[in-house]
């Protein structure tokens, strides 16, 4: 029982934090991702889309997708602030 709700409350987090992440990487534009260097605007927006499938499917690369989510939105987002 407590595994049902660990594993549904792991989706429900990993897909508000899939969606944060697509929304935010879609409303920015290229030059800031150019100038950061860690991976151009259409590799984020396909490793984010990527990120929210496996967070999805509920299987092991969901952690590596939550992870990614997370890596992009308090690592790679405040760089990006500082750009603009």
């Amino acid at each position: 029982m407590f595994a049902n709700f660990f594993y549904g409350a792991f989706t429900v987090v990993g897909m508000v934090l899939a969606g944060w992440s697509i929304l935010d990487v879609l409303r920015r534009p290229s030059a800031p991702f150019d100038v950061i260097g860690r991976g151009s605007r259409s590799v984020w927006i396909f490793t984010t889309f990527a990120s929210a499938y496996a967070i999805w499917m509920q299987s092991f690369p969901s952690y590596i997708g939550m992870l990614a989510c997370i890596l992009y939105l308090f690592d790679l987002r405040p760089k990006l602030d500082g750009v603009l």
